[in-house]
């Protein structure tokens, strides 16, 4: 049909994504999806550190201890620095993160064996590391960036 003999009135048939940019060939609307979510979830997540990381900071200046002090203060120059490594998608960034995350799941079985476990230690761990595995082609210097991925995601749900 034509344009301009078409039914306006006929049901609606499903939109052909064709061909994706070439940082996505050969992936289908759920591979981006899938990438898309992804993406989402590892901005979230190094804004999470971000501001666990300055909170930390926080406590550590204002306490008078210096055990507390000794323990927080890693804590608070580390999580900014895999915060900004996640959102800003360096190489380094996917190290770092594992690197917090593995230190999120240490935390949770110590946390286990003093009998009082703090399951989001467990949440952020398994995050991280998933991320790690996961996340390969959105780190370092060939890395498919958030913006380039919205948008192969908004044109598969057109």
């Amino acid at each position: 049909m034509t344009a301009s003999n078409a039914n306006p009135f006929s049901a609606p048939k499903p939109h052909d994504v064709g061909a994706l940019p070439p940082p996505f060939t050969g992936w289908d609307a759920e591979d981006v999806k899938s990438r898309y979510m992804l993406s989402r979830n590892l901005r979230a997540l190094g804004m999470v550190y971000i501001l666990l990381g300055v909170s930390a900071l926080a406590i550590t200046a204002a306490a008078l201890d210096p055990a507390i002090t000794r323990i927080l203060l890693p804590i608070g120059l580390g999580l900014p620095v895999a915060g900004i490594g996640y959102v800003s998608r360096a190489r380094w960034g996917n190290i770092a993160g594992l690197v917090v995350a593995v230190l999120f799941l240490l935390g949770f079985v110590i946390s286990l064996a003093a009998g009082r476990p703090r399951f989001m230690l467990l949440l952020f761990g398994v995050v991280g590391v998933q991320i790690f595995v996961e996340g390969k082609r959105l780190f370092g210097k060939d890395r498919i960036t958030h913006k380039a991925l919205e948008a192969a995601y908004k044109r598969t749900k057109r």
